[in-house]
């Protein structure tokens, strides 16, 4: 029980047909009236045209937006705008059951259709989730317990009836596990719990079942490397890898400051990885490395780095005291250096094994029990 039924959005830079666009806007400008939607029919599918345009403030970036059959689409009425022209986001409707890439093939098929030659694509959010059949306070009880090791900052609980119904933790990246069963019925849903049942639970929903999903936005997309559908699809493997471990695992004890690596997972945390690494199972493990968003991928070349390393220490210089001279801030950056230059070189000692670590990276696909961890001391040993 997975997929990415959460939801995908993504935008698309290219060229329209002049008099194909043209027609295009003029029936959409003739068929909305505004406080009210209408029906209309582009490219063989039919939509309901929204009443209003999307954008920020007193601003309207895309003036038409059309929904029907999971997609929603926007258009920006000027061709030339430095706005991406076309927008869409696949729901729940298209994507339960469904393959993401298969439903992604047939919106660039329609694109063409209707007039549009796409150039560039840059995906914008990403829902991964999973289903297990275990109450939430199961996993919310290790949270509680401190058995866990996370990246986000912020993180809240939700409670009702003495129960614990769903928890939340970060920002760009999002995780959410709550229960989805009561969620449905919360919401009076006839038409979610009747997909959900027929393709995901074999026609009748289990008396616990719960969501885990991972929300990923534009921001982090860009630093993993992730534009196009195709990137996408080459890096699902690694990218469940490090959310389900990295960003986010619960433990079979509490973790020890500095030595997080050597906890276990905890056995019910790995049957959610198990499960993502089944509905995710694009490309492999080594694909990109996200050991922290925050830091430079493995792409990333020594000058990078050295770039990377030089900006920081200019804003350190920039904020400091000193006579704003070459020779003064070059010894100020210096010194600086020099006063921590233990810690640094044990610092350098520690990134190495972890660049061993992970070129060593193990395939979750080939390792998926609490004991097939790496255990990062021994790489010390070696």
């Amino acid at each position: 029980m997975g997929g990415y039924d959460g939801g995908f959005e993504s935008g698309f830079q290219g060229t329209w047909n002049p008099e194909i666009f043209s027609r295009l806007i003029e029936r959409l400008s003739s068929r909305r009236v505004e406080g009210e939607v209408s029906a209309i029919e582009i490219g063989g599918r039919h939509f309901i045209l929204k009443a209003h345009g999307a954008g920020g403030g007193d601003c309207v970036y895309y003036r038409y937006i059309i929904e029907g059959g999971g997609w929603r689409v926007y258009f920006h009425h000027e061709p030339l705008s430095h706005f991406q022209p076309v927008r869409v986001r696949f729901g729940f409707e298209c994507l339960c059951g469904c393959s993401l890439y298969d439903v992604h093939d047939e919106f660039m098929v329609w694109l063409r259709k209707i007039g549009f030659t796409v150039a560039e694509e840059k995906i914008s959010r990403v829902d991964l989730q999973v289903m297990t059949k275990r109450p939430v306070i199961e996993y919310a009880s290790l949270v509680a317990q401190g058995c866990v090791v996370k990246r986000a900052k912020k993180g809240n609980f939700h409670v009702e009836s003495c129960d614990m119904s769903s928890f939340a933790f970060g920002s760009d990246i999002y995780l959410r596990c709550y229960d989805k069963r009561k969620q449905l019925f919360d919401m009076c849903d006839e038409f979610s719990l009747k997909m959900i049942a027929e393709y995901c639970c074999g026609g009748e929903l289990p008396d616990h079942l719960t969501r885990i999903e991972f929300q990923i936005r534009r921001e982090v997309l860009e630093i993993m490397g992730i534009d196009t559908i195709e990137d996408l699809r080459d890096s699902e493997l690694s990218l469940v890898e490090w959310l389900t471990f990295d960003w986010f695992r619960l433990t079979n004890g509490v973790p020890k400051k500095g030595h997080t690596k050597e906890q276990l997972v905890a056995e019910i945390w790995q049957e959610v990885r198990n499960e993502f690494c089944k509905y995710f199972p694009g490309g492999n493990c080594n694909r990109i490395i996200t050991r922290g968003f925050n830091e430079v991928g493995v792409n990333c070349t020594s000058d990078d780095l050295v770039n990377q390393a030089v900006g920081c220490m200019a804003t350190v210089a920039s904020r400091a005291k000193i006579t704003l001279e070459k020779d003064f801030v070059l010894s100020y950056v210096l010194d600086r250096i020099r006063e921590r230059s233990e810690e640094l070189f044990l610092k350098v000692q520690d990134r190495a094994v972890r660049n061993f670590v992970q070129k060593e990276s193990y395939d979750p696909r080939q390792a998926l029990s609490p004991s097939s961890i790496p255990d990062r001391n021994s790489f010390f040993n070696k």
